[in-house]
């Protein structure tokens, strides 16, 4: 691992950037081009597997939230822990206002589209709005879903769940979760979602108790605790040139193999198998031990890694401007239609940040006075 810990790793900045393309594009090939059968055989298709990149997603937000909880874990004079509840509602406040000001933008943006496309007028606007509030609150995964604009924040409101349900569990027992009950844990769900569904994607199944989508967020998330470990255990250990050079050519079979698998025509039973190239990828990568991450930690890999959120934010308007007012053009042309309005709904939800940071300066002064 870099020697600074606590710095952007341009590598995971940079894979965030791909993967958020190869889901852009799989919503592409679902909603806007005609649909192919996916067959047992290794033939290429249009990204039919490009809903995988939310699995890298999770297993990085895994990796931070483990960094984040061993740092503040404060043990008592006899050695133990004790959970502070203030700790884990601290954490989570940082978490959902770090994602409201993005979130909030793109919210709107999908809102006027959504009444644009639906030809929603008077209170049948109102309607919507209130149908569509726990979907703003980033709540809808809950079980409390009656309309989302925006629907791929299911994966924003899954992982808050998840984090919410975990964090008290890893801090309390760190050691014991990330390295051993964690794991066990997310290898019995992957199994059961793999066994019951056929595969880990999949967002609205109701299993009896929550959606799929918060079972996969729980599992992919620990298995982020454990790639923690493992990073921080790799990083500790010294390695000649050309062992550098192997975990380097092994982290990119990874990268490589997970994305023909998306760009595949396989059977989505073999989603768990990319999940497990994630896994070993986002773990070295995180390392430091394989090359590249101090060449691609430059302005260039962070900002693709800031701009890979507003592209995942803003695909949902663009796909719906597209389908609503381009539906007589041909397949390629309406791709590359909803490309430009993404792009367009992207730029404006960039700032968002800034100008939340701004107000609430603004805001802060104003009281100091």
């Amino acid at each position: 691992m870099s020697e600074n810990r606590s710095t952007r790793n341009g590598k995971i900045e940079l894979y965030r950037f791909i993967f958020s393309i190869y889901v852009l594009l799989f919503h592409y090939y679902r909603y806007l081009m005609q649909p192919v059968e996916i067959e047992e055989d290794f033939r290429f298709g249009f990204f039919l597997h490009g809903a995988m990149g939310v699995e890298f997603f999770f297993l990085v937000s895994g990796w931070l939230m483990a960094a984040s909880v061993k740092k503040r874990i404060e043990p008592s004079a006899d050695g133990s822990v004790k959970f502070d509840p203030a700790k884990g509602l601290a954490f989570m406040k940082r978490k959902y206002l770090s994602l409201m000001p993005k979130h909030i933008v793109a919210f709107i943006i999908a809102f006027i589209v959504f009444v644009m496309c639906k030809d929603l007028s008077g209170s049948s606007v109102v309607t919507a709005f209130i149908n569509a509030v726990p979907n703003l609150l980033l709540i809808q995964n809950t079980g409390l879903s009656y309309s989302e604009p925006n629907h791929v924040e299911w994966y924003l409101s899954s992982m808050l769940i998840a984090m919410a349900v975990l964090y008290p569990i890893l801090y309390k027992h760190y050691s014991a979760f990330a390295r051993y009950v964690g794991p066990l844990i997310a290898v019995l769900l992957c199994g059961y979602m793999t066994y019951t569904d056929e595969s880990l994607t999949g967002v609205f199944v109701w299993t009896g108790i929550c959606f799929k989508s918060v079972l996969r967020a729980i599992a992919e998330i620990t298995l982020g605790f454990t790639a923690y470990e493992l990073s921080c255990y790799l990083a500790s250990q010294k390695y000649s040139a050309a062992k550098r050079w192997g975990f380097t050519i092994a982290e990119f079979i990874c990268f490589g193999l997970s994305t023909l698998f998306v760009a595949s025509r396989l059977p989505i039973k073999y989603e768990a198998i990319c999940l497990a190239l994630l896994f070993i990828m986002v773990t070295l990568a995180f390392s430091g031990v394989s090359h590249g991450s101090r060449i691609l930690s430059n302005k260039v890999c962070f900002f693709l890694g800031k701009l890979s959120l507003p592209i995942y934010l803003s695909q949902v308007a663009a796909i719906n401007m597209t389908q609503r007012y381009y539906s007589q053009l041909p397949e390629n042309q309406r791709v590359l239609t909803a490309l430009v309005y993404t792009a367009i709904f992207s730029v404006m939800i960039m700032p968002a940040d800034f100008l939340w940071k701004n107000l609430f300066t603004m805001d802060n002064k104003k009281n100091e006075k």
